[in-house]
């Protein structure tokens, strides 16, 4: 599996909604494609990259999915 960098994540989060980089995000607007999608490349960043528990990030996925 690739190496995804946190930093990755946000720039594929910023390429699929019209936030601001001072804004949150409402991930109800990206759509569950959007959603999936994200949580597929969250899973891909190494733990030693995460300032959180991976459980706190992807927690409700395989409810979403």
């Amino acid at each position: 599996m690739p190496r995804v960098v946190p930093s990755q994540v946000v720039s594929f989060i910023d390429s699929i909604t019209s936030r601001q980089s001072t804004e949150h995000v409402r991930m109800n607007s990206i759509g569950a494609g959007g959603l999936s999608a994200v949580l597929d490349l969250v899973d891909q960043v190494p733990d030693e990259l995460l300032t959180r528990p991976r459980k706190d990030i992807t927690g409700g996925q395989r409810t979403i999915r």
